[in-house]
């Protein structure tokens, strides 16, 4: 798993097992692996590669994810590796969505059975291509009403008063704070502690809070493009200091994240990604909502959706459900994703 922040590729090596028609799991080791400068800016910058150039950064990423892979799980075997990639284009709206990481290579690499490209078909029936989690979120952690995760973007999902799943992208987080401590030489805010020391301005929570994104119904999803096109321009803008504009953001995420949690009458959620590290952000969420938020372990806030894209590639090769067409909004749900290699 790779996700929008960039802060590195995430190996979860994971059992799945079935009793009493419950999935259970059990993570054997994790770790994320920080990008090197290099493929940092490859990264980055990929959105602006020509047609030629992204094939090439394509096949290149998913031999590198090849070779991370199979040094980690060092002669250990595996059923099959399931990868998400890494996201250049979420254009749901255009019906594409686009992560690289080819699943040839990786396979080439590894000799392992491989399942990616879990979008694409969802996309094609009408569909966001997204949220893919809330699957995994239902199936593994039952016990929760919701699970919220805190990454590039949060995004939640949650169990209806009718027991149906609903899921979708809320707010921008840690890209949006990424952003903002830039200037400062910092890659992030830790813990919310700069932001911590600013002061709320009304009229920046105003254009935050008014902008397009944010008035789209569910089921929806952001990318990049979303945030570049409408967020980071007005936070650019915005006449502040840097911890005025990071404790603005910090109260636009909390509202946005507390008003779905309110609305939808959830009472326990469970917590994960980078983001629920940012204690002056949890603070702010905490105070304008009465539902109950769960910090889960570490491997669960770390690698809960690298450990689910492992249960979504087994669904795949079981030829099971593993997208709901009630949580991306498509015209059907399926087993989707592409597979690589023989069993």
């Amino acid at each position: 798993m790779s996700g929008t922040s960039l802060d590195g590729l995430d190996l979860c090596l994971s059992e799945f097992w079935e009793e009493d028609n419950t999935w259970l799991y059990r993570i054997e080791e994790a770790q994320t692996l920080p990008y090197s400068v290099e493929w940092q800016l490859k990264l980055k910058n990929s959105i602006a590669l020509s047609g030629t150039d992204l094939c090439e950064l394509d096949r290149a990423y998913g031999h590198y994810l090849g070779m991370k892979s199979k040094a980690f799980l060092a002669g250990r075997k595996v059923d099959l590796i399931a990868s998400h990639g890494h996201t250049v284009f979420h254009r749901p709206d255009l019906r594409f969505s686009l992560q690289i990481g080819h699943g040839g290579a990786l396979h080439a690499e590894t000799g392992c059975r491989v399942v990616n490209d879990f979008r694409s078909e969802d996309l094609a029936l009408g569909g966001q291509g997204a949220p893919l989690v809330p699957v995994g979120d239902a199936l593994l952690f039952p016990k929760y009403e919701a699970c919220l995760n805190v990454g590039g973007f949060s995004n939640l999902s949650w169990k209806t008063q009718n027991h149906e799943r609903r899921a979708g992208d809320v707010v921008p987080v840690n890209l949006v704070f990424s952003h903002l401590v830039q200037p400062l030489g910092l890659e992030y805010d830790k813990g919310g502690e700069l932001g911590m020391k600013g002061e709320l301005q009304a009229a920046l929570l105003k254009q935050l809070q008014e902008l397009p994104m944010m008035q789209r119904n569910f089921p929806r999803s952001f990318g990049r493009e979303d945030l570049e096109k409408e967020a980071i321009p007005v936070l650019n803008s915005a006449a502040c200091s840097v911890v005025d504009a990071l404790a603005t953001s910090r109260e636009w995420m909390a509202m946005a994240i507390s008003k779905e949690l309110n609305n939808n009458k959830i009472r326990t959620c469970l917590l994960s990604g980078g983001g629920s590290y940012n204690t002056g952000l949890l603070e702010s969420i905490r105070a304008k909502t009465d539902c109950q938020l769960v910090l889960g372990s570490r491997q669960e806030i770390e690698f809960k959706e690298a450990l689910i894209f492992g249960l979504l590639g087994l669904l795949r090769v079981l030829g099971r459900e593993n997208v709901w067409k009630e949580v991306t909004g498509a015209s059907e749900s399926g087993s989707r994703g592409s597979i690589w290699g023989n069993p």
